[in-house]
């Protein structure tokens, strides 16, 4: 039977939401081209570009390819499939300084680039090793080729901010992890492999879970981290399945930050936030020095009271974040979050965003 994924949930009607807000493979992939520029790197003394260059700039917003060259499962012919090598050297290409991937865990513990943690007929990635979903999903790539890619931009574009990663560490789903028993191990393969490519200066952690954010902090505490806050984590358990069709239970309430979970049908575990000041606290509790909030959310704010998403952004940034948003599909979307003043904007139409972004130092 096949699954609903967060794309289906993520695209549902909000309308409910302001009642629930207030303003108060590669052949590289065998190692040996990532070792050479890695020792290229060191001789030079510093990569080109990092992420502390991304994070210092002044000029903005910054487009950031969303999924290599945006969300697309086959349904563009136009664009390479979201999550592949093709397309996160195509986000390159088209001028991108960051490209970002979602990151899943095979059974065998390779990461690889997948947005959800299950494939279409409900089969769970971690219930296959990485020979049998290459099997099932021959586009299939892992960290391990994606890093060598950006890295090879980096260092291939000395003149430029370019060749740098943002990896969405993705909460599991009760489909796939009924227990909560994967997390730990994802993280830490995620940053083994990240600091054996020597990739630590390439990256920052982006992920909707508080939870994989403090991991993070605790196992590798140099590389800058994003919380990401999603309108559905906004909404009361009564709006979020007037809004999905899915039933929500909630679960344990974290011990650690404080947070109600929930379960929305078996596609989701997430956070909620009661305001927008709780995941802002949230966001310093995990040491990120990033928040996303979901563009429909800011939108929502903006028609219901003029100003009123300008007016979270600089309340944001005034507390030492750097504010992000997405997904822009269109120039109206460029144009709006822009308005916003933020510091960086997913894009889903690449090279559109490229086009509208001020010319970068």
């Amino acid at each position: 039977m096949p699954v609903r994924s967060e794309r289906d949930a993520h695209e549902a009607p909000m309308l409910a939401i302001m009642l629930a807000l207030s303003m108060t493979a590669c052949a590289d992939e065998a190692g040996v081209t990532g070792a050479v520029l890695s020792a290229a790197a060191t001789a030079s003394g510093t990569l080109p570009s990092t992420t502390s260059d991304f994070l210092s700039l002044e000029t903005g917003p910054v487009a950031i390819a969303h999924r290599g060259m945006g969300a697309n499962l086959g349904e563009d012919p136009t664009r390479p499939i979201e999550n592949t090598l093709a397309a996160v050297r195509q986000g390159y290409e088209s001028g991108a300084s960051v490209v970002e991937v979602d990151l899943q865990m095979t059974a065998d513990g390779e990461i690889v680039a997948w947005h959800d943690d299950f494939l279409d007929d409900g089969t769970c990635i971690g219930s296959l090793t990485r020979g049998q979903l290459e099997a099932r999903a021959p586009h299939i790539v892992t960290l391990q080729a994606i890093l060598q890619t950006a890295r090879r931009y980096n260092i291939g574009n000395a003149d430029r901010l370019t060749g740098l990663l943002t990896v969405d560490l993705k909460p599991s789903s009760p489909l796939c992890d009924p227990d909560d028993m994967r997390e730990g191990p994802f993280v830490e393969n995620v940053i083994a492999i990240i600091r054996r490519m020597r990739a630590s200066e390439l990256i920052y952690f982006n992920s909707m879970s508080p939870v994989l954010l403090g991991m993070a902090a605790e196992r590798a505490p140099e590389i800058p981290r994003q919380l990401t806050v999603l309108v559905l984590q906004l909404l009361s358990p009564q709006q979020v399945e007037a809004a999905t069709g899915l039933p929500v239970t909630l679960i344990e309430q974290d011990p650690d930050y404080g947070l109600q979970w929930a379960e929305v049908g078996v596609i989701h575990r997430l956070p909620g936030y009661t305001s927008p000041q709780q995941a802002i606290a949230t966001a310093f509790a995990t040491g990120s020095r990033m928040i996303s909030y979901d563009l429909l959310l800011l939108g929502h704010l903006e028609q219901m009271a003029g100003g009123a998403a300008a007016h979270l952004v600089r309340r944001t940034q005034a507390l030492g974040l750097r504010v992000m948003a997405g997904d822009v599909s269109t120039t109206s979307d460029w144009l709006f979050g822009a308005s916003l003043g933020v510091h960086a904007l997913y894009a889903n139409d690449v090279p559109l965003a490229v086009s509208l972004q001020p010319q970068l130092p």
